[in-house]
């Protein structure tokens, strides 16, 4: 790698002319380190995806860069979500990290998104937002609720009956149903 070195001279001059602060950004070592990185956890793990922490330089640019060479965005708040769905990732290629996870959590998960789950109270939460979602979506288009009764021909509470127990009943439901053919 080559490096840069500035005298004062040089480093006053460059915070004249463009203000302060200011931080210098080496494209073409930061695409070196990356690639390399990628090929060393490659050689040992050959589907390895680095995922870029936003929350370490979120500047657009260089989240573009990560993108462009196939690296997944690691965020940890809805802005940062926000920035990875703009530069263009899907959900599929953003984790959502961090203890206080924003509104948008829910969005990325029933879109495909990844979080780690960091409590057992957070894990409650996101299930029964997942769950309700799905009540949503399935009223919606099949214009009923899945537990709906009068949509089923059979319903069986398992827990009552354990699955042997459950299994029992059904086969006795099919012999008498189907006794001529048995």
């Amino acid at each position: 790698m080559n490096k840069l070195l500035l005298t004062d001279s040089e480093l006053k001059d460059i915070v004249l002319r463009y203000g302060s602060p200011l931080y210098l950004f080496y494209e073409n070592e930061f695409r070196a380190n990356f690639a390399h990185l990628c090929e060393v956890f490659r050689a040992v793990y050959k589907n390895y995806i680095p995922a870029y922490s936003y929350k370490t330089n979120y500047t657009p640019y260089v989240c573009g860069i990560v993108k462009e060479m196939g690296g997944y965005a690691e965020v940890v708040s809805d802005m940062e979500l926000y920035l990875a769905k703009k530069i263009g990732y899907n959900h599929s290629q953003i984790f959502y990290n961090g203890p206080c996870k924003g509104k948008m959590l829910e969005e990325h998960l029933l879109a495909g998104g990844i979080s780690n789950i960091d409590n057992e109270d957070e894990a409650k939460r996101m299930i029964m937002k997942v769950d309700k979602a799905r009540l949503a979506y399935h009223k919606k288009y099949a214009g009923y609720t899945p537990y709906d009764p009068l949509h089923k021909h059979l319903m069986i509470d398992s827990s009552l009956l354990g699955i042997e127990g459950t299994a029992d009943m059904i086969a006795e439901l099919i012999k008498r149903k189907f006794k001529d053919l048995v």
